[in-house]
């Protein structure tokens, strides 16, 4: 039960990775991406869950009504996670993790731009801040950007 009326319908989004040796496991709940920057493209690995409508009164082409998120009913509903198994990163790979904060301001091509620019985790995570920000930066912005970096025994 909420003690604050002005929460309810509040939620949260959530994604997430499991890296191990043999494979790498991700999940979200929301709106939240889970990506694999590999041979300089972007693939998402995360479903959206939002309402399919053509453009948003923003413009940025996708809904901002979620389907499901954690928390923000009054009942207890049931979550339905996205897991997808994949093979484990390969030297040089990426994986960005992100709210929609950073994706609503930044394109694809100008995340892999960036990706494929800097040469560290790091210096990705400050770019494509800085590049949200620079484009207006309407919503909080999370991000995690993991690279495997080629590892000798």
């Amino acid at each position: 039960m909420y003690k604050d009326a002005e929460a309810l319908g509040m939620g949260s989004t959530i994604v997430g990775a499991i890296m191990r040796a043999n494979q790498l496991i991700a999940f979200n709940v929301g709106d939240s991406r889970c990506h694999l920057f590999s041979s300089g493209q972007l693939t998402q690995l995360s479903q959206d869950d939002v309402l399919d409508q053509e453009r948003d009164r923003l413009g940025s082409g996708r809904s901002h009504v979620l389907t499901q998120a954690l928390g923000g009913s009054s009942l207890p509903l049931a979550i339905d996670p996205h897991i997808t198994v994949e093979a484990p990163l390969a030297p040089g790979e990426a994986l960005l993790l992100c709210s929609d904060g950073l994706t609503d301001m930044v394109d694809n091509q100008a995340i892999s731009k960036i990706l494929r620019a800097a040469v560290t985790p790091l210096q990705s995570v400050c770019a494509l801040a800085a590049k949200a920000f620079s484009n207006g930066a309407r919503d909080n912005i999370s991000l995690i950007v993991v690279r495997r970096s080629d590892v000798r025994s």
